[in-house]
Formats: structure tokens, sequence, C-alpha cells
């Protein structure tokens, strides 16, 4: 090729889109549409993702070992004076002490995560004081702003928690930079130190230029305990990225973008007909045809990419101030690296021009009289197309299926890409299938459905690109189902129960919310919930190893042997002592007999077919060892719960005494089992009426269940908004190309009403079309890689996204096009092919 020669096609092809300025716009935005996508999605993740180092120093500061997790039972292994004598001067050390703090609020529980690490030394970095400071005194506190917002407070306020009971002056807002929805409670250095069922992890800043290694080797030296580096904290915490959705993801992108500019070029090369027929008939060869409609590819490419980029840019602005509530992480400003700009505009302007490909090789096939008369090359047979898509359907799913079982992501995204490219193939047969059915429609549906079929190459790619969009709604919607239905397996609670902490009454008497709760409720039954325990006055030696308290509380755990459950090869839970009223609480009525004969009862999930429960029993006194009773047990017909208030095995209070088992001294509150299931306005009501009790909160299955609904809204929204955008212009250039239709329509009398009904008809074919084939394409890959995985999930119709992206979507479309539908001038009646 000579530079003249290119010199001249790209001059061509410029004063040709000049020449059509609305078709080139149009042509312009459908390929800014995929560029601006990928641009801002792009930009977002590089913000949004955190180097190892960042990830790393949001995990442990700027220490290089931890040892993490210990229970501040055993201080020896978290003591910074075990090591001191081992590792090298210098070497700095930060104890962290974590808890759970719980406080009501409104009748529901609010939690809190205390953490009294120090924001300097070892641990700088773990923590960001946003507002006001860090504490320093022991009644201070830096809280996380959604638990200021949520309680109304500011700094200077006064921060409650009830259990462990604390009251904090509020100093500052804090938050954890890589853990952003974690609702920390930061205290000063040591505050936490005493309290029970604490966490404490040590960190270690080791002086430069010290050996990890050989550090490791004296603190195991020194305690027998297990650390972890750097690296290693950020592998366990999950930040290792190459997912399989993710590099499938980023293929079908580049799919979208190709899609979409293979339907704008199959338009332009269609208009250009007349003008290439000129050129054949003036000497020129098939490769001046084919440089030609390159050439326009790459100048509207170049065009569209820019158009794309700068449109993403905003996009990301757009973006940037929820990036942080996105990424779960604290961001930094955009990073829009130039060079990875320059590089989308290539990728845009390549996929482009190579998208003009395969309307270039057609066009120069073409003999010059036909492209003079305006006639093409028939499509390839549909049939021929839908075999390659339904080989293409079996060959993706066994990919995609090996991929996961062998955890495989780049075999898996390989699979997905085959398998949706399978959808795509059969989008041609479709289109043959809604051309033959025209007969059966009214006379607009006729009409759009003969011109859309009459034209399938210039819509299909369209269709093709609009049905990657919605498929994205439908695959997340399929893998949040599966995933629900998999968590309430084992629910956390009945639809019918409430677990009530009843608080106090506001002069510190004895709170009388369950009553206040059971007249509320005509017809619902109460029990209380008290852990079994081994009685200290049966085994004193308990309050020995108690350290002498008055009363020591051991719950009793009760096993099942050669029953394995996903943790252990034993499955077991805690033993609560239970009457016929417990059991008809818990919906296990049916058991009560068996229960009143002696029989522990293991409810639900444990299925001990008749299997004894084995239940370790204490020492009569410290010369003695724990020893081993086998008690018989009953396979009880309830629903097992599994949310950590309610028991796994009951028995009786008789049985129990036999045993040397009594109720623990506290209790976890009073299961409520109402006459008909819960319902949000029920909570609310429930609720209310614990507000006039100190402390009191009432606990449902609403609390229990993670709400998906909000992304699931934004997904739908943003892949419908997506394939909107596409359909409607390819829709708008379905419109400029069909001046010929409208001139006859008008020609023959049809009005306005007319008109609209064909246009509105053929914008709601097209995207009916794309729906369809996007409920199977976004649905059918999640279906394999739930069902292939070693612990498969339930595969679940996300039938509300289904049927939104089927009926909703192409109804949009319809009323858009109807109403976008205009008169053609008299211009275009007189002169309908120019």
């Amino acid at each position: 090729m000579k530079a003249a020669e290119f010199k001249a096609a790209t001059r061509m092809a410029w004063r040709e889109a000049k020449r059509n300025r609305w078709r080139s716009l149009l042509v312009v935005a459908m390929i800014a549409l995929p560029v601006a996508g990928l641009t801002t999605a792009a930009i977002s993740i590089r913000t949004a993702s955190p180097s190892f180092e960042e990830r790393a120093t949001g995990l442990m500061g700027r220490a290089e070992l931890a040892i993490m997790g210990f229970s501040s039972d055993d201080p020896a292994l978290t003591d910074p004076a075990s090591y001191q004598k081992v590792l090298p001067a210098g070497t700095q050390f930060a104890v962290q002490r974590n808890l759970a703090g719980e406080s009501t609020l409104g009748g529901a529980y609010d939690y809190v995560n205390l953490t009294d690490g120090p924001t300097i030394g070892a641990t700088v970095g773990m923590y960001q004081v946003l507002e006001g400071r860090a504490p320093n005194a022991k009644n201070e506190v830096a809280v996380h702003p959604r638990l200021l917002e949520r309680r109304g407070l500011e700094i200077g306020d006064t921060f409650v928690v009830d259990e462990p009971l604390l009251e904090l002056t509020v100093v500052g807002v804090a938050v954890a930079p890589e853990a952003v929805w974690d609702p920390i409670g930061l205290l000063a250095p040591g505050s936490l130190a005493g309290y029970e069922d604490t966490a404490v992890n040590l960190f270690i800043d080791l002086p430069d230029e010290t050996s990890i290694q050989d550090a490791v080797a004296k603190i195991q030296a020194a305690q027998p305990v297990s650390t972890v580096d750097r690296r290693s904290i950020v592998e366990l915490s999950g930040a290792t990225e190459a997912m399989g959705a993710s590099f499938a993801i980023a293929a079908l992108a580049l799919v979208e973008t190709g899609l979409i500019a293979a339907a704008a070029f199959t338009v332009g090369a269609r208009r250009q007909l007349r003008a290439l027929g000129l050129l054949a008939a003036a000497g020129g060869e098939a490769r001046h045809t084919r440089l030609t409609v390159l050439a326009g590819g790459l100048v509207l490419g170049l065009v569209g990419s820019l158009t794309g980029v700068a449109i993403g840019v905003v996009g990301a602005l757009l973006v940037q101030p929820h990036l942080d509530t996105i990424a779960g992480r604290v961001t930094g400003p955009l990073d829009p690296s130039p060079l990875f700009l320059l590089g989308a505009v290539v990728l845009g302007t390549t996929a482009a021009t190579l998208a003009a490909l395969t309307p270039a090789k057609a066009a120069a096939r073409l003999d010059p009289t036909d492209a003079l008369a305006g006639r093409t090359a028939p499509p390839p047979p549909p049939a021929r197309l839908a075999r390659w898509g339904l080989a293409a359907l079996i060959i993706g799913g066994v990919i995609t299926g090996w991929g996961t079982v062998k955890f495989e992501s780049v075999v898996q995204a390989i699979g997905l890409v085959i398998l949706m490219g399978g959808f795509l193939v059969l989008i041609p047969t479709m289109v043959k299938v809604l051309g033959d059915s025209a007969h059966r429609l009214p006379t607009a549906g006729r009409l759009a459905a003969r011109d859309t079929a009459r034209h399938a190459r210039r819509t299909g790619a369209a269709v093709a690109a609009a049905t990657v969009a919605l498929a994205m709604p439908v695959a997340v919607a399929g893998w949040l189902a599966g995933q629900e239905r998999s968590e309430s397996a084992i629910p956390a609670l009945a639809e019918d129960h409430v677990i009530v902490q009843p608080g106090l009454s506001a002069d510190g008497s004895e709170s009388t919310l369950v009553d206040d709760l059971l007249s509320a409720f005509p017809g619902a039954i109460a029990a209380d919930l008290r852990q079994a325990s081994w009685d200290p006055a049966a085994y004193p030696v308990l309050q020995e190893m108690a350290g002498g308290e008055a009363a020591a509380d051991w719950g009793v755990w009760a096993m099942i042997p050669g029953i394995a459950d996903d943790f252990s090869d034993e499955q077991g839970g805690p033993l609560m002592i239970a009457d016929a009223g417990l059991l008809t609480a818990l919906h296990a009525e049916d058991a009560i007999n068996e229960l009143e004969t002696g029989q522990i009862v293991a409810l639900g999930a444990m299925r001990p077919e008749g299997t004894p429960a084995d239940l370790q029993v204490p020492p009569k006194s410290a010369s003695e060892e724990w020893t081993q009773i086998t008690a018989a047990t009953s396979d009880g017909p309830a629903t097992r719960f599994d949310d950590g208030w309610l028991p796994a095995f009951v028995i009786s209070e008789e049985r129990a005494a036999e045993l040397g088992i009594t109720d623990a001294s506290y209790s976890s509150g009073t299961l409520i089992r109402l006459p008909s299931d819960l319902s949000k306005p029920k909570l609310a009501e429930a609720r209310l009426l614990a507000t006039a009790y100190e402390g009191a909160a009432v606990y449902s299955l609403f609390d229990t269940q993670p709400s998906n609904a909000a992304f699931k809204a934004v997904t739908f929204a943003v892949g419908a908004g997506v394939a909107l955008a596409i359909l409607t212009v390819a829709i708008a250039l379905v419109a400029s190309e069909s001046r010929r239709d409208q001139a006859i329509l008008a020609s023959v009398g049809a009005g306005p009403a007319m008109r609209r009904k064909v246009a509105g008809t053929g914008g709601f074919l097209l995207a009916g079309l794309a729906g369809v084939l996007a409920v199977p394409a976004g649905f059918v890959p999640v279906a394999i890689i739930q069902a292939s995985q070693p612990n498969p999930l339930p595969v679940v119709v996300p039938w509300l996204t289904v049927l939104a992206v089927a009926v909703l979507v192409p109804v949009i479309a319809g009323v858009g096009s109807a109403l976008g539908s205009r008169e053609p001038s008299t211009r275009r009646m007189l002169d309908p092919v120019v």
C-alpha cells in the first residue's frame, strides 16, 4: 500500500463522514459507548486496587511479623517481654486487642468492633483518623462515621457500649483503610486489657536489614507460636487477584467493543455502496475499495475512541466520591495514567478498524454493477451459524466446568467467552425465526419483523452487544440467588421467631417487655434460652479451675460420633435444658415424648439416627481426668437453626439433674414464636415496644439476611442502561437507513400513529431478541460454575431479574422508539435513497 493511496482513502472516508454527519455521529457514539465504559471502569479499578504495600500496611502497619488472634487467657504468647531477649535491639512491639461490643439502638442491636491498637509505632497505617484526633485516654474513642451518623453523635458526645459496659467520649472519627465498612471504635492503647473474650495480636517491627527467617526461628524457640509476615497476611486476606470472572469480564468487554463497532461499520459499508461502485467503475482495484472502508473504520474509530476516553474520564470523576464505598477501602486520588489513556485510544481504534475488516472484504468482492445498484451478497445460511453456535455452547460449557473444578481461572475465563460466543452466533437464527413468524403478527409488527430480518447483518451485531450488556444483571442475580439459597439452607431463626433481650425498666426494675410482646401478638409462645452448664456444686473442681469464682459457667457440648460435617469428623453443638414450651417454640413439639423419657433431642441437621451423643464430663477432683459418657439421642423433627442463640441439642431438666447439668447463670434471651410469620411492620412494632426499656432489643431473621437488593438493582440499572443506550443508537441507525420504508408508508397513506407503531414495534423486537438471549447467556455460565464447585451452590433462577430483562427492557425500548419516531421530510419522500 502506497502512502498516496492511504491518504486518498482517508480523505474519501473523512468526506463521507462529513457528508453524512448524523450517521457518522451515531457511529462515533456506538464506538464511544464501550470505550467510555472501559475507561471509567479501568480508571476506577486502578485507583481502588491497592498495591501490595498498601494492603499489607492496612492489615499490619509497618510491622514485618505478627502473632495473631490469641486469647488474652494466655498473655505470655503475646507479651513483648517474651521475645525482647531473643530479637535484636531496636525491635518495636505493638499489642492490639480486639473485642466485639454490643449496644441497643431503637430496639435493635448496634455492633461496634472495639480495638485498642496504637496509631503510632509498628501499627502505623492500620487506622486512619478522618476528623478530630486519636484517643490517648481510657475513656476516649474515635468512632466509625456510620456509627456516629446512626446514633446522631458528634465529636465531644458520649458513645455508650452496653456489652462490655463503656461510656466513652468521642474525640475523633476513624476508619480502617483496608476495611472501610468495619464499624470500628478505636480506643487508647491498653484500654481493653483485662476484658474477657478479647483477641490479642502482637505486631513486631524489626530493625532494618534483619533477617525475617532468623527472627521467626528465634520467636518459635522462645514460644511455641506461629507467625505471619506481610506476604502471608495479604494472601490470607483474599487480596490475590486473577479470578476467572475478572478475566471473563475483561474479555467480554473487548467483545462488546468489537460487536458495537461491527454493527456501525456494517451499516456504514452499506451506505457507501454506490460510492464504492463509482470508485470501482473509475478504475479502482479491489484493494482500493477495501482500503476505503478500512479508512472509514480508522477515522471514525479514532474519533469515537477519543470521545469515549474523554467521557470515561468524566465518568471516573463522577464515580470517585463513591469509590471508597464500592471498593471497601480508602482510595487515593484518581490514577488516569497517560499511557493507559493512550492505550485505550489505540484499543478502541484498533477494535473499530478490525470490525470494519469484514465489511471491507465483502465490499471488495462486490461487482461494480451490484454496488451501483445497492445490492449486497446474501449472508451465510443461519443454519450453518446455528450449528457453530450450538457447538460453541457445548464446548464452552465443558471448558468452564473443567476450569471451575480445577481452580484454573484462565481456563474458566476462556470457557465463559466461548460459551457467550455460542449464544451470540445464534442471533442470526433468531432473526430468521422472527422473520419467518412475521405473518402471525399485526400489520405494524409484520412490517417491523420483516425489516429486522431483511437487515439481519445491520441489526445482529447491535443485538449481540445489547445481549452482552443485559446478560450481566442476569448472571449477578443468579449467582446471588444461589448464595442466598445456600445460606438459608440452615436458617438462623424461623420466620415466626424473635429473640428478645428484655432490658430494664426506666426505674431500674425488671422489664416486662416479654409480656408486652405476648399481649401485642396474641397466641405467641415465649421460652427462656439458657445454655446448659456443668453444675459447680456437683463438680467443685470447676470452681478451682475458674480461679475461685462463686459461680462458674462451663457450657456443655454434645457430640455425635461418626457423623462428619464440613469442619470436623464429628458433629456437635451446644446443649440446652428444655421443656415442652421451648420445644414448641422451636417447632419441635413432636419430640416432647422423647425429651420427657430422658433422651437428648438433636435438632434437625444433626441427624443422629439413633447414634448416642457423647458428653465430656468434668472430674470430681483435681487429680482426676475428664471422662466421657454416652447418652441416648433422638432425631428431632425441627429444622436446625444456626445463629449461635438457639440450641443444637436439648435435654429435660430431670435428665440434666441426673447428669449434674444445670442452667447457666446468664440468659441468652427469650425466644418468642409468633402466631404467624414476622413481617417488617410487625418487627417495627415490636422494636417500638422495646424502646421503652433500657438495653432492650428484638432480634429476627431479617437481621441475619444480608441485603443484596441494592447491589442487584444497581447491576440491573447499569446493564439495562448500557443495553438501552446501545439499542437507542442502533435503532437510530436503522431509522436513518429506513427512509425508503418510511417514504413508502407515507406514500400509501400511513399516518403518524402507524409509523410510530412500526418504529415502536421494531425497537421492542430488537430489545426483545437481546433480552431473550441474555437470559440463558447470563444464567447458564453461572449455573455451570455453581454446579461444578467442590461444594456446589444451589442453582436458582432469578425470576424477577429475568422478567425485567425479557419484558421490562423491551417495553422501554419500544416506547422510546415510538416516541422518538418522526415524520419523514418532503425531501426524503421525494428522494428516499440518497
